[in-house]
């Protein structure tokens, strides 16, 4: 599971970054990239900074000047593949000038999600039929939006991998977390950020300032594409091909690469499965930038995104201000998470 420093990283990144939804309602469809920018964009690359410096037991250093933090991510970011042929740049913009379109047609989501984490300094069980790696940690739990700001995403259930499964090929032993410490929950309505803190038993407001409620969101944000994004926006930000296997039917592969060093930071790479039904994104693979299989280092994220639902949320009372746990302690924190 996630440790207290790294919920800390975490939070301080989400408040950071979370002006992302309001940039979003130009076109209604966009506002789906919300809080899933917010929580999947900033918070599961956090966890996976924390995987990854597992195996080198070290934490990757981030400037603390905001001068050396501008400069750093101004760096620009290697093409990590071959320059693509004129055929494949054409079907790729395609692809991204359709989901742009499409999105433009839901005004508020819904999905259940599940979150399979793996870490081989954590858990390195590996099927020895397949050599599939095990696991450390799965979760299960929901999304919702509605334009033109508001979000909510919240865990139900995590486990955390228990023993190795009796005989090959079967699944293995998770145990199922009891604590109410294992669990997220976040809610933004576009203005404030509600925060959960299971473990400290605290509910933390944090107001977004309103200079960063508008058009530098979505370019502060590291995901501004999740569920769908401008062409041009994405392009200018990541190196991105079509990597659909050849056997495969009804879908559609995205491999996403940071151009800048500031993006770089959370994840080495993203690799986003869209379902042709509804061109939203079923699948979701975010690795470590330490992500290095050839030195054993195999810290990501698979999301899966499961019963999707557009236009069909009735929201009220699932984006308000939150009542206050009993026993717990409801505490206002400033932008910079202090």
């Amino acid at each position: 599971m996630i440790a207290t420093n790294d919920w800390r990283l975490l939070r301080n990144l989400l408040i950071r970054f979370a002006p992302a939804p309001r940039m979003l309602r130009g076109s209604a469809g966009m506002v789906i990239a919300g809080l899933v920018i917010v929580v999947l964009g900033i918070a599961a690359p956090s966890a996976l900074r924390a995987q990854g410096n597992s195996n080198r037991g070290q934490q990757t250093r981030v400037a603390s000047n905001p001068e050396q933090q501008r400069q750093q991510a101004a760096v620009p970011q290697r093409q990590p593949f071959q320059d693509l042929t004129r055929e494949e740049i054409d079907y790729r913009d395609k692809i991204l000038e359709y989901w742009e379109q499409s999105s433009a047609q839901y005004k508020n989501f819904r999905c259940a999600f599940r979150r399979h984490t793996y870490d081989s300094a954590v858990v390195g069980y590996r099927d020895p039929q397949t050599q599939r790696l095990a696991s450390a940690e799965i979760a299960t739990g929901e999304i919702f939006f509605a334009a033109p700001e508001h979000g909510r995403y919240q865990t139900e259930q995590v486990w955390t991998f228990a023993n190795p499964p009796k005989e090959p090929g079967a699944q293995a032993d998770y145990e199922l977390q009891k604590a109410e410490s294992a669990q997220a929950k976040w809610i933004c309505d576009g203005k404030v950020i509600y925060e959960f803190d299971y473990g400290e038993k605290r509910l933390y407001e944090t107001v977004i300032p309103e200079n960063m409620r508008g058009p530098e969101g979505l370019s502060a944000s590291p995901i501004p594409f999740l569920f769908g994004a401008r062409k041009d926006v994405l392009l200018n930000r990541y190196w991105v091909r079509v990597i659909t296997p050849r056997e495969v039917q009804g879908e559609y592969w995205l491999e996403v690469h940071p151009k800048r060093a500031e993006d770089a930071r959370n994840y080495s790479k993203i690799e986003v499965i869209i379902d042709e039904k509804d061109f939203l994104p079923k699948a979701m693979r975010m690795f470590s930038p330490q992500y290095d299989p050839a030195r054993g280092n195999f810290a990501h994220m698979m999301f899966e995104f499961l019963d999707r639902r557009t236009n069909t949320l009735a929201f009220e009372g699932l984006f308000g201000r939150p009542q206050k746990p009993i026993s717990w302690t409801r505490q206002k924190r400033s932008f910079l998470g202090e």
